[in-house]
């Protein structure tokens, strides 16, 4: 293992164990490099990965800061990324990795009420919270309901956005369920965390007014930066 990387996991353990807390500002690259008999070029590549994984911010004129606790993304009846980001004085952000167009599957075509004969738009998108990837989301929607649907999402980048042009003005979650699972290598790689870490999983339905699915969708949390807080 290299030397960066037990710096990164030492440093990881202090935090955990509180030695230093969230808002406060870590030790000097100075004094970190005498404590582990390195140069300050290592102790960067080490402080970097705690920054790509959301646990530290470099804060100018302050130095690097440690992150207070962690994100609070609220689900209830109507769930919106940018503005639940926004809310919390984040900064959100959304790219695309993939999308496809294909025959729905039994289960795809079950949760949005449609013919299993028709085809779904699939699109896989990372949301970004203070540009750390913090979310995975696969959604599935009806392409024959929708067929302009990813044009105009690419342009957008917002479901909700997307939606208001196409004439849906509001839509409401259904119902969904919370699981918990461990980062694979693919994950892990996309959302800048380990392997085997804590990942919140939810698989919800979102609807219109006339109780219509549009989205039968999972978005994947990273749980040592989110945490799911549950409203009526």
């Amino acid at each position: 293992m290299s030397i960066y990387y037990q710096i990164y996991e030492s440093l990881k353990k202090d935090l955990s164990n509180n030695l230093y807390k969230p808002g406060e500002k870590l030790p000097s690259e100075n004094v970190l490099s005498k404590r582990f008999g390195v140069n300050r070029h290592t102790i960067r590549r080490s402080l970097q990965l705690l920054k790509d994984e959301g646990i530290l911010f470099s804060k100018r004129g302050s130095g690097i800061i440690v992150h207070d606790n962690r994100f609070k993304y609220k689900i209830g009846k109507r769930v919106r990324f940018s503005q639940n980001i926004l809310n919390e004085n984040y900064v959100p952000e959304t790219t695309i990795l993939r999308s496809e167009i294909r025959k729905a599957s039994k289960i795809e075509a079950k949760n949005l009420e449609i013919n299993s004969k028709h085809e779904i738009l699939l699109i896989e998108t990372i949301g970004k919270i203070n540009n750390v990837p913090s979310i995975k989301t696969k959604r599935i929607i009806s392409n024959k309901r929708f067929p302009d649907f990813f044009d105009i999402f690419q342009k957008q980048l917002s479901i909700t956005k997307t939606l208001k042009i196409l004439g849906v003005n509001d839509f409401f979650r259904k119902n969904t369920l919370v699981t918990a699972e461990q980062a694979d290598s693919i994950q892990a790689n996309l959302l800048h965390c380990k392997i085997n870490s804590p990942l919140l999983k939810t698989t919800y339905i979102n609807q219109d007014l006339n109780l219509i699915p549009i989205e039968y969708s999972q978005t994947w949390f990273v749980g040592e930066r989110i945490q799911l807080a549950l409203e009526n």
